[in-house]
């Protein structure tokens, strides 16, 4: 206070004089001197984010450049709001913005600096996404089924939270997805196999894998193909091209006349891709039977000896040159002709030979 006095006579007057202060909330907005305000990065533009209300007594200004951030400031509102799209995973994720404030009046000496520092915010809007889209594995058909084998494939999520970049796998339902079960949801790395393979029926087969993040509210997905390539494997045995067939000779037949087959006789090996050589033999490994003998590679069968019988039934067997245990077998039934007798006929349709207990199986009979 400031006073003076005029004596002008008997009079005196004093005048007082108060100089205007700015107390502690002549700038102070509601939310304080600091706020620090989160954002979903799903926001979107022209949204306002706060108001900065300082009162209409006051200045205010923005010491920030707002250029370098997705923000406006409304000076006659003092609404900050959003500028444009905002993107937490490859933007920044936080923002400083500084601003001025002073009364009308004052010089800037007595301004007050109000800080809103902006956080944002992830939200689950990027799906998963597979290095590729289509992998390919090869089995051999062999490999035990509960057997555990290692994959390339893999997905990536590009938001930042774990609540939304977590991914789940699984196989989607078809016509080969129960030959294969994954051992942990969240790795796609390692499969088990959980029905046997058979390159001969199946020799080739595709599923799909489903990654998907569902840990949030939302959830999004992506598929990736995987083909399967079965590697034919030896765990056939060598086959006839029929199980029974029906040779003649005439009962006067020299040594070394060939036995007439129909249709002539001949194996493979039933690994298509294998294809082994096999060599023949009458069955226990045989060359010579009943008076009979045959050849090793081209399965003829020719009189050894004089022949007593009217009909004669071998068991010819087929095994594989690189592999002794894999064998197949036919039964051969040979009708002894009289020199002026027709060609013969079964006495019985069908006709059912009689046949070793180790080759019933087999010849099914």
């Amino acid at each position: 206070m400031t006073g003076w006095c005029l004596h002008f006579a008997w009079l005196c007057l004093t005048a007082t004089f108060f100089a205007p202060t700015v107390t502690g909330d002549s700038c102070r907005p509601s939310f304080g001197y600091e706020t620090f305000p989160n954002i979903r990065e799903d926001t979107k533009v022209g949204n306002v984010l706060l108001v900065v209300d300082t009162g209409n007594d006051s200045v205010l200004s923005v010491e920030t450049n707002l250029s370098a951030t997705p923000f406006d400031f409304d000076n006659q509102t003092r609404a900050l709001s959003l500028r444009k799209t905002l993107d937490s995973e490859y933007g920044e994720q936080t923002f400083r913005i500084i601003f001025k404030c002073k009364l009308q009046g004052l010089p800037d000496s007595a301004s007050t600096n109000i800080g809103v520092t902006i956080s944002v915010t992830d939200v689950n809007d990027n799906p998963p996404v597979f290095t590729q889209c289509c992998y390919n594995l090869s089995l051999g058909e062999m490999t035990r089924v509960n057997t555990t084998f290692s994959t390339s494939m893999r997905a990536t999520d590009a938001d930042k939270d774990y609540s939304n970049n977590a991914i789940y796998y699984s196989i989607l339902p078809g016509p080969y997805s129960n030959y294969f079960s994954l051992l942990d949801r969240m790795k796609i790395n390692e499969l088990r196999l959980v029905r046997q393979l058979d390159y001969e029926s199946v020799p080739s087969m595709t599923i799909t894998i489903l990654a998907v993040n569902d840990m949030s509210d939302i959830r999004l997905n992506s598929t990736a193909d995987v083909t399967i390539t079965v590697v034919d494997e030896d765990d056939q045995n060598p086959v006839f091209n029929q199980t029974i067939y029906q040779g003649y000779v005439q009962e006067n037949a020299s040594r070394g006349t060939i036995v007439t087959i129909t249709p002539p006789m001949f194996a493979y090996d039933a690994d298509k891709t294998i294809n082994s050589p096999v060599t023949y033999s009458f069955h226990d490994g045989q060359d010579l039977l009943n008076g009979f003998q045959i050849n090793r590679t081209t399965a003829e069968v020719r009189v050894d000896s004089p022949i007593s019988a009217t009909t004669v039934s071998i068991v010819v067997q087929a095994t594989q040159v690189d592999n002794p245990t894999r064998y197949g077998v036919a039964m051969l039934v040979v009708t002894v002709q009289g020199a002026s007798l027709s060609a013969p006929q079964f006495l019985q349709t069908p006709f059912s030979p009689r046949c070793p207990k180790t080759v019933r199986s087999a010849l099914r009979c």
